[in-house]
């Protein structure tokens, strides 16, 4: 009996002493890289991979895989203005997946700040702003100036037009200027009906101007029924 003991004995000794090695083994293992190794996704378009390096770079990390929760990491990167939305994914052992979900600007908003296609204002670096358009207006009214900018868009290139400019005053009244340097004046009120008038009268404003060699100044549609053009 006494012997039988002193075997189980053995036998439970033994087998601390393997789980204490493997725990230890374990715990040198993850500790003995100094890096963390991270990927990132590829399908984001202003946010370059160095960036997000030198952040890495910047921060204090554990070495312990486990501990590090990367708050610091989210914190830093939550601080670039076009970033919408940052998840961070672990995998063992050591490796950190960093999905990143950027705001598309669609137009330049007061000179100021990049605005998306939900009216979110936030700002960019001014390399990426040289070919969108500029909308300028009053602050509050974001939403609203935009939902006009995509309707006249969509409406005016039937016409092969495109919007450079949109400027809203403070009493509702827009002023377009497109790309093919033509001004636009809608005025306060019906604004989207104006636009279609424009469209019907535009082939032939156009195959006037090309007749008589003269270009096209300004087109104002602030009127109750027809248009006035101006020609240079």
């Amino acid at each position: 009996m006494i012997l039988r003991n002193t075997l189980l004995f053995c036998i439970f000794c033994v087998y601390l002493f393997l789980v204490s090695f493997c725990l230890i083994k374990i715990i040198r293992y993850n500790n003995s890289l100094n890096t963390f190794h991270f990927i990132t996704n590829e399908q984001f378009l202003y946010t370059k991979t160095n960036l997000i390096t030198s952040i890495l770079s910047s921060l204090e990390m554990k070495n312990n895989f486990l501990q590090e929760n990367f708050s610091s990491l989210l914190k830093e990167v939550k601080k670039i203005s076009w970033i919408k939305n940052i998840q961070i994914q672990k995998e063992w052992p050591k490796t950190i997946k960093i999905r990143i979900v950027e705001y598309i600007p669609i137009a330049l908003w007061n000179n100021t700040f990049c605005i998306d296609k939900d009216g979110n204002l936030f700002q960019m670096p001014n390399q990426y702003l040289n070919q969108i358009p500029k909308i300028f207006g009053p602050f509050g009214k974001e939403r609203e100036i935009l939902k006009n900018f995509f309707s006249f868009e969509n409406t005016i290139k039937s016409i092969n037009l495109s919007i450079n400019t949109i400027i809203v005053n403070i009493e509702n009244s827009y002023i377009l200027k497109t790309k093919e340097n033509l001004i636009i004046k809608i005025g306060k009120i019906n604004h989207i009906d104006r636009i279609h008038r424009l469209v019907i009268a535009f082939p032939v404003i156009l195959k006037y101007s090309q007749k008589n060699r003269k270009n096209i100044k300004y087109i104002d549609l602030r009127y109750k029924n027809g248009l006035a053009v101006k020609f240079e």
